[in-house]
């Protein structure tokens, strides 16, 4: 369909979704794919309504979060929700520390050093929690902050 190859336009190997129908059950050429439990839970985990469309993108995390970004932008501009003539700010914070090193490596980063983390800022921010930090690098946030305009960062 026409999301599919929206996405391998972009590089990715497709756009998967599914539609929540009027009586609530899941429509769409994902939801054969899904086990009861799955369909049963899917619309109410992520808030979705009648006449929704969830999305899914499969691969790293990197990659699926752009695809999925991506796709966010083309349905606002298709349904006339992204005014162009706007400023419209917004601050980053609780920004993960660290990020898994072959992810990163998948995703073309070059500086990513020889163990299974790397910073996904710098390796001078913070961790705002010491003990995350130690146990679960995974979950550990950064005291950072970015400032982004219109989608783009700029501080």
């Amino acid at each position: 369909d026409a999301w599919q190859e929206w996405a391998k336009q972009r590089g990715a190997r497709g756009l998967a979704y599914v539609l929540v129908q009027e009586d609530g059950e899941l429509g769409g050429p994902v939801a054969k794919n899904l086990s009861d439990d799955e369909r049963a839970g899917l619309a109410a985990q992520v808030g979705a309504q009648p006449g929704d469309c969830v999305f899914f993108a499969a691969g790293l995390p990197k990659p699926s979060r752009a695809l999925l970004g991506a796709a966010r932008l083309e349905i606002g501009r298709r349904g006339g929700l992204i005014d162009e003539d706007a400023w419209s700010f917004l601050w980053v914070v609780d920004a993960p520390l660290f990020e898994p090193a072959d992810e990163a490596t998948a995703a073309g980063d070059v500086a990513v050093g020889g163990g299974q983390w790397t910073a996904v800022h710098h390796a001078f921010t913070s961790p705002q929690d010491l003990e995350t930090f130690d146990q679960d690098p995974g979950t550990a946030l950064a005291w950072a902050y970015d400032v982004v305009c219109n989608g783009n960062e700029i501080g």
